[in-house]
């Protein structure tokens, strides 16, 4: 029967990409999940990157769960989000859809206005999604659910903010029913985690103005080390990757967490601001494990980044080329990423970027580097600020899901996402394209370094649609040995 309900919730995360091969965990729906199992209620989960798009269909079909919740990053996932919404209300319509995660928290009025969409999780969701799912079952009073957004009798409702949950009631995220994704990504090299959520600069591009208020809550270390101890004993995994917005502000715990990881015997990574690299914070990452980390460049015009997208290193650009020139002398390989498209940039300021990457390349040969188009998150003060400038920006989910890192609306800025990856990110094409299949991307990496080298970014619309086309495929691949 239509009406019969099995289970409680079924959790999704959909692809966050069309060609990425990225297998970490996605913890986005695991905290949620562990939450309201802790509350007693049945989950089930699936991540598609795993599981494949059908899995979603079958789970829906055979149990009938009272609400599924998709979290969703911006562009490409969206996308993937609006077609399992689409599935729901086209065959089960007494099943409500929740959408969760960093875009529904951004334009969270704007979502709820969709048909597709009957709630709007604002966000931190453990709280949240399980009362919600509760009410669903019960009640069915949900203007008394902090952080939400829903419809009523046709009018959008926004209840009252949700206080952020402490930092020592975050739930472990891992339960019996989510396991294997753990175990998958552990397997894949890519278990990630979180000793902090949220950042306490100020970027005006940047989702955690919005998303965390601007604030960086860390978890206790005495909880951190349990959790890491517990995931580790479970999967043997060696390698761990800390996917906190912001890991080495704090040195003290940056020594902390160092010596610990080393203590398990784990090689790691991180995010980690350039004006808190330090000799002393490298010396003591490299010295404990720490291979590899992503630093955030954006550009290399000082007045983009002093006054555009305020960036908030105190001496600007030389602090990133401080840090270049203290993470070259150390073992770690770092990965420097831009961004292009920048409201107000120039020509010319977008070949000083160019430029600063290859002198980034040059002294430090080991480094990855990756362009990628600036996204104009909604809520903040950038995205406002192209409103004012005339931007064309998207004006319902539809068109927020056509947004990417390589976001076709600007052709040279999509270009230069492809031959920068292409000449600077051989690491992936090596997982793309293992042994003898090298060789079919090889010549596009020949031609993109000829394009870089004399800056030519037009005319790229036939090797773009092959190098497209062969990503899907090697992503197909990938995905077919899961």
């Amino acid at each position: 029967m239509e009406n019969q309900i099995l289970n409680d919730a079924l959790l999704v995360y959909p692809n966050p990409s069309q060609d990425s091969p990225v297998k970490g965990t996605a913890l986005s729906i695991f905290y949620v999940g562990a939450a309201a199992e802790k509350a007693g209620l049945e989950i089930d989960y699936v991540d598609e990157r795993f599981d494949g798009k059908e899995r979603v269909k079958e789970l829906l079909d055979q149990y009938k769960p009272a609400v599924i919740g998709v979290s969703s990053m911006t562009g490409y996932q969206l996308q993937e989000t609006l077609r399992i919404f689409q599935y729901v209300k086209d065959n089960h319509r007494n099943i409500k859809t929740v959408l969760g995660g960093v875009h529904g928290s951004l334009l969270p009025e704007e979502c709820v206005k969709e048909d597709l969409i009957d709630f709007v999780v604002v966000g931190e969701g453990e709280e949240t999604f399980t009362e919600l799912v509760l009410e669903v079952k019960g009640s069915e009073d949900y203007g008394k659910i902090p952080g939400i957004y829903w419809k009523k009798n046709g009018k959008i409702v926004k209840n009252e903010e949700r206080p952020f949950l402490s930092a020592k009631d975050w739930p472990f995220p891992m339960t019996e029913k989510n396991k294997k994704y753990f175990r998958l990504s552990a397997e894949a090299g890519e278990l990630f985690y979180l000793s902090s959520r949220g950042c306490p600069y100020r970027c005006r591009f940047c989702y955690n103005i919005i998303f965390n208020r601007r604030k960086w809550r860390l978890m206790p270390f005495d909880k951190f080390q349990r959790e890491i101890r517990t995931l580790h004993d479970e999967f043997k995994f060696k390698y761990l990757f800390l996917n906190d917005d912001n890991v080495g502000s704090n040195i003290k715990r940056l020594r902390e967490i160092s010596l610990f990881l080393n203590s398990v015997g784990l090689k790691w990574g991180s995010c980690i601001r350039a004006n808190d690299v330090t000799r002393e914070s490298i010396t003591i990452m490299a010295a404990n494990g720490c291979d590899r980390f992503l630093l955030g460049v954006e550009t290399g015009s000082e007045r983009i980044l002093r006054d555009v997208i305020c960036k908030d290193l105190p001496n600007g650009i030389q602090d990133v080329r401080n840090a270049v020139e203290t993470i070259a002398s150390s073992p770690i390989k770092p990965t420097y990423s831009f961004m292009c498209n920048i409201p107000t940039e120039t020509e010319v300021e977008l070949k000083q970027s160019m430029d600063f990457a290859d002198w980034i390349h040059k002294t430090d040969p080991k480094a990855r580097l990756g362009f990628y188009v600036y996204a104009p998150y909604p809520g903040t003060q950038l995205f406002y600020e192209s409103q004012k400038m005339g931007y064309k920006m998207p004006s319902n989910v539809q068109e927020w899901s056509r947004m990417s890192l390589s976001n076709s609306e600007n052709l040279i800025a999509e270009n230069l996402y492809y031959i920068s990856g292409l000449k600077f990110r051989g690491d992936i094409s090596n997982v793309k394209f293992p042994g003898i299949r090298r060789l079919q991307i090889l010549p596009f990496e020949l031609l993109a370094n000829i394009r870089w080298s004399f800056r030519f970014l037009k005319y790229y619309t036939l090797e773009k649609y092959l190098i497209k086309w062969l990503y899907r495929k090697a992503l197909e691949r990938i995905q077919q040995k899961v």
